[in-house]
C-alpha cells in the first residue's frame, strides 16, 4: 500500500484507522522518521492486521491519499486495468497463453491492435540484418562468429495456436 500523509489531522486520522496501534507521536516528529525505521515497521504490522480493501476504504474517508501497490503478477488483473482495456490475454508459440499488456492508448479515429506475443530474443535478427542491407552470408557469419542470434520459436507441444484477439 502506498499513503500519503502530510499533516496532523491526517496523522490522526491514520492513527484513528488502526486503532492507535502506534505510538502516540506528534505529527511533527512522526515525520522525521526514515522510511525504513521503526515507526515504518509498527506500521507495517498494524496495516497486517486488516484487510486492505476495507483499510483503503477507511483511509480515503478519512481524507488520506491511498492506494494498493499490486504486484507484478496481481497488475494486469486490477478491477481499473480490466475495465479500461489495458491487458489482453496472448498466444505465445513458446509458453502458450500469456496474459500481457494491451493497447494502452486508445484513439477514437485510429484504433490500434496487437499483432501478436511479444518476440523471443533472436525471432527477427535475420529480418532485421536484411533490412540494414546485409546478405545471407554475412548474416551467417555474424550468427557463427556469436554476434548476432537468430532462432524461431519452438512450440510445446501443449500450446496448440490459438488465434489472437
Amino acid at each position: 500500500m502506498f499513503l500519503a500523509v502530510s499533516t496532523q489531522s491526517q496523522w490522526n486520522a491514520l492513527r484513528a484507522a488502526i486503532n492507535n496501534g502506534v505510538p502516540a507521536v506528534d505529527f511533527s516528529v512522526a515525520r522525521l522518521e526514515p522510511p525504513h525505521g521503526v515507526l515504518a515497521e509498527e506500521l507495517s504490522r498494524q496495516f497486517a492486521r486488516h484487510p486492505i480493501g476495507a483499510l483503503l476504504d477507511t483511509l480515503t474517508v478519512s481524507g488520506i491519499p491511498a492506494g494498493r501497490v499490486n504486484r507484478g503478477v496481481d497488475a494486469l488483473d486490477d478491477v481499473q486495468i480490466t475495465a479500461n482495456e489495458l491487458a489482453t490475454d496472448m498466444h505465445h508459440p513458446e509458453f502458450g497463453p500469456i496474459r500481457q499488456t494491451g493497447v494502452l492508448l486508445k484513439f477514437s479515429s485510429t484504433p490500434c491492435r496487437l499483432w501478436g506475443s511479444a518476440p523471443i530474443l533472436g525471432q527477427h535478427t535475420r529480418e532485421v540484418l536484411a533490412e540494414l542491407g546485409y546478405a545471407a552470408e554475412e548474416i551467417s557469419e555474424l550468427e557463427k562468429s556469436g554476434v548476432a542470434q537468430a532462432r524461431q520459436p519452438k512450440p510445446r507441444a501443449d500450446t496448440a495456436a490459438e488465434p489472437t484477439k
